[in-house]
């Protein structure tokens, strides 16, 4: 092996090893509530009867547009990880259109703009590791959340049908000891029953949130027919088949390196190592700050 492949092999490890450290030596970070919308200013969980869903109010802060389609993304978004949760802050990454044979200059052909949003309190340690490999961030271990904003005026069956077939086959053939393809159908299944009340506008918000723990996980729905109207809780899919569904469809490669939707995966992926890489150098000018602060503070202590 040559000394670039080494050294490629030991950053994909030490990055490897650097998630897995933040599971298992800080479990809260996928485990136990991310921050509090309460800490968050404009954001709470609307007081609702027993017997009705709760309703998540999206905090008023800064946004992020997606700039093909126009959408604006909220930069954290208070998601929910059950029905009666309380809402938990997750970061927005990235948006990027989809449209039918990527065609978005042909207003037909526009379907939604999809925002990426991870797990912030995870997100905020990863990059104190100072890694900067943006796959391992897109593991279906670590929540995320997948926010739909429809932009065109389509029949609500023409959406469903398409998400139907999408999701069936982004499912893994291979099975494993948590996973079973039956399984998977019957989760996209109740996943489509979910949606099917609703119209899917255009101005209509999708919110799916994948949770990974406890296992085998779940994938929490939230629905809006407006972006300024709070969401509302529709229903939770228990398993893990419909979790890989949407990271296949959305944000993973095959073994061959290959995208379902390659514009959209292709674009979360730069997002993100930007990102990281932004933190990273952001980390090391602070460091190199602190030490030339240092060096002056002892020059003056020598005279």
């Amino acid at each position: 092996m040559s000394a670039a492949s080494k050294g490629a092999v030991s950053v994909a490890v030490g990055a490897a090893s650097a998630l897995t450290l933040l599971h298992t030596s800080s479990p809260s970070l996928s485990r136990s509530p991310a921050p509090s919308c309460r800490r968050v200013s404009h954001c709470e969980a609307s007081s609702r009867p027993s017997d009705a869903p709760p309703v998540i109010n999206l905090p008023q802060s800064t946004t992020k547009r997606e700039e093909v389609l126009g959408v604006e993304f909220p930069v954290q978004l208070p998601v929910l990880t059950g029905p009666w949760a309380m809402p938990h802050l997750h970061q927005y990454i990235s948006s990027a259109p989809r449209c039918m044979q990527n065609a978005c200059w042909f207003p037909p052909a526009r379907a939604y703009s999809l925002g990426l949003y991870l797990d912030q309190g995870l997100l905020n340690s990863y990059m104190d590791t100072g890694q900067t490999e943006p796959g391992l961030l897109f593991d279906d271990s670590v929540d995320k959340t997948f926010r739909f904003v429809f932009v065109s005026e389509k029949d609500p069956r023409h959406i469903r049908d398409g998400f139907a077939r999408a999701l069936r086959n982004a499912l893994p053939l291979e099975e494993t000891y948590d996973y079973v393809y039956d399984a998977g159908l019957r989760e996209v299944n109740d996943f489509i029953s979910h949606i099917r009340p609703f119209r899917m506008k255009s101005g209509s918000v999708l919110i799916v949130t994948c949770i990974a723990f406890p296992k085998p996980g779940r994938t929490v729905i939230l629905y809006s027919d407006q972006p300024d109207v709070p969401p509302h809780f529709v229903g939770q899919v228990e398993g893990v088949g419909l979790r890989l569904a949407f990271h296949h469809l959305y944000v993973q490669r095959d073994k061959r390196g290959q995208a379902k939707y390659p514009a959209i995966t292709g674009k979360f992926e730069k997002d993100l190592k930007d990102m990281l890489e932004a933190n990273k150098a952001g980390h090391q000018q602070e460091g190199d700050q602190s030490t030339a602060d240092k060096g002056r503070e002892g020059g003056k202590e020598g005279k």
